[in-house]
């Protein structure tokens, strides 16, 4: 996180891991990959930048209305599915 976001962690917890599959090799077969997801709190969120990328901090009413991926993770986001009791999703759920 720090790299991405030059802001240290407050908080780190490990949340789930998320089987990603049907990824296409250019040239190769299909790729298969672990998501690794943790529960974080940055401990300056409102200096957070990216050189590559844009930020964007969503509150839980916003997940609703923004498109994520994979959809596995945003439909367990929305719904409060994604917990530490469950943390491993295979990629047919």
């Amino acid at each position: 996180m720090r790299e991405q976001t030059d802001v240290d962690l407050a908080y780190l917890d490990f949340c789930a891991t998320v089987e990603l599959r049907d990824h296409t090799s250019p040239n190769g077969p299909a790729l298969y990959e672990l998501a690794l997801l943790f529960d974080v709190t940055l401990a300056g969120p409102e200096a957070a930048r990216s050189s590559e990328h844009e930020l964007r901090w969503l509150t839980q009413a916003d997940l609703h209305q923004v498109e994520l991926r994979p959809a596995v993770i945003a439909e367990r986001l929305r719904s409060d599915a994604l917990t530490v009791e469950h943390p491993w999703w295979p990629h047919y759920s």
